[in-house]
């Protein structure tokens, strides 16, 4: 592998002498940067400090932590060889329960790498919006275009205005569907068509956003695992094996061999017919509730078929006995909700659901937002994070004196407010709207937890969900006068008795 490393050899050697003089045994590295990260990973495979790539900037063990090169670069370089067997560790997602360690070695990537090479073309530079601190962005990222000698653009280019203040010509693009799907959203997608081509993964990518990429450049969509590394890809008509790639099945699992892995057998349900591959999802994702053998990635796809949707994702409670769909509404499901309630939009999905489901998925809960992480992935305890959230209003101070104070609020559509409340006319309930002027007045400094002397409340209008909410709050003769507003209109206003 050194001989793929002449641009780095000097620094590396650096490297390599600062850590010796630091007397480091054992290492974890975060980098962002990618000619640091190489810098300091190969640095730390020639001495065989077996090091663990970090995807968060977070320690919690009492191994050296590399997250700034220039502690470890010293001013004399040392001469250095790798072996081909040096190992490292990366962390799994944790998208279905925990993170694991998986072991890897240099002989694996770079002849990953050299298949691939083989295997397809790419551009004179590497751009990605994935970080090389996963298997996927370490493989694309970091050895595929170090074995090609290609030019690698060092940022982590994770928004889209980022990637399209780029030069993207004969580029080549390492991404996810998250990004993609926010590239496609910009007004200057078409930009995207200077691309010599896009490599996906991380994630499960859309019929209708694969179609939309190809439109523009060459879409190859790229399955594999952290501990199976690559194994095949879709140019846009089904899964086929990576040359080398032996696929196969144990009780209808996926089984992958390879000369970069050992037979792994997968927690994927797949047909195998020669080097075609179809996914039928996750083992793991299979569950059975009322005795029905239930795939959770076939309830999100037929949610996510549901013009009301944006963003799905299904999850199991712990005992086994509930699925509950995590949903993001779209402007149309915003509009149903606000016009007829959650109860509309839980009917209208129970009723796709309901002929291939039966009424096993009942509890929907919604969010403004379902956040993946870098591969597109949401680790399990950031689901049940979701669904167990009660959302309440978040408020802004708008201006804050002694004796006046106004803040303004959005009333969101998941506001758990909107639970058990005028199921289908949603509005924020007369008592929230008093907890909401309790809390503020605390901002000036008022305590009325122990009053109960309100001398006036009137209600003007409603306040519902999609509305701009204002709450103004006055200190005058030992009252508190309070006025709440949606959309600059009067909702509700009163008089609090300060002792």
């Amino acid at each position: 592998m050194i001989e793929f490393l002449e641009n780095y050899k000097e620094r590396i050697g650096q490297a390599i002498s600062g850590l010796k003089a630091l007397g480091v045994k054992d290492v974890k590295i975060y980098l962002e940067d990618s000619n640091d990260f190489i810098v300091a990973f190969f640095a730390a495979l020639s001495l065989d400090l077996k090091p663990l790539v970090l995807s968060s900037n977070f320690s919690d063990d009492d191994r050296f932590f590399i997250d700034d090169l220039g502690k470890i670069l010293s001013n004399k370089p040392s001469e250095f060889n790798i072996t081909k067997d040096a190992k490292f560790y990366l962390k799994t997602s944790g998208s279905s329960g925990e993170a694991k360690l998986i072991e890897k070695s240099l002989h694996q990537m770079k002849t990953e790498a050299l298949a691939l090479k083989d295997s397809f073309e790419f551009g004179g530079e590497f751009l990605a919006s994935v970080s090389h601190q996963h298997m996927f962005g370490l493989t694309f990222k970091i050895f595929l275009p170090l074995i090609l000698g290609a030019k690698i653009e060092p940022k982590f280019l994770n928004y889209p205005e980022f990637i399209y203040e780029k030069e993207l010509n004969n580029r080549t693009l390492i991404s996810s569907p998250t990004i993609l799907k926010a590239l496609l959203q910009n007004s200057k997608k078409e930009l995207l068509s200077g691309l010599k081509n896009i490599i996906c993964a991380g994630a499960r990518l859309d019929d209708d956003l694969r179609d939309e990429i190809n439109s523009l450049t060459t879409c190859i969509n790229i399955y594999g695992s952290t501990e199976t590394g690559v194994v095949a890809f879709d140019k846009n008509s089904g899964f086929r094996a990576i040359s080398g790639v032996k696929l196969s099945t144990q009780d209808d699992v996926l089984v992958v061999s390879s000369p970069w892995c050992e037979s792994f057998k997968t927690s994927d349900l797949a047909l195998v017919n020669g080097d075609e591959l179809t996914l039928l999802g996750r083992s793991d994702r299979i569950v059975k509730i009322n005795e029905k053998r239930i795939s959770l990635d076939s309830v999100e796809r037929l949610i996510l078929s549901n013009e009301l949707i944006d963003d799905c994702v299904c999850v199991v409670s712990d005992t086994k006995e509930r699925i509950s769909a995590i949903i993001c509404l779209s402007n149309k499901g915003k509009e149903l909700f606000r016009s007829d309630g959650k109860i509309a939009v839980s009917n209208a999905l129970k009723g796709d659901l309901r002929a291939e489901f039966a009424n096993n998925i009942r509890h929907f809960k919604i969010v403004p937002k379902i956040e993946r992480n870098q591969q597109g992935k949401l680790p399990k305890i950031l689901a049940d994070e979701l669904l167990n959230k009660r959302y309440k209003f978040e408020f802004k101070k708008e201006s804050l004196s002694d004796t006046n104070a106004v803040f303004s609020a959005f009333v969101g559509y998941e506001l758990f407010y909107f639970d058990g409340h005028f199921l289908d006319f949603p509005l924020v309930p007369g008592f929230v709207q008093v907890e909401c002027i309790y809390k503020l007045a605390k901002e000036l400094r008022l305590d009325l937890t122990s009053t109960n002397k309100i001398e006036a409340m009137k209600f003007n209008g409603f306040l519902r969900p999609g509305d701009s909410a204002k709450f103004e709050l006055n200190i005058k003769n030992n009252k508190l006068y309070f006025n709440i507003f949606a959309n600059d209109k009067a909702s509700a206003s009163g008089r609090i008795c300060i002792n």
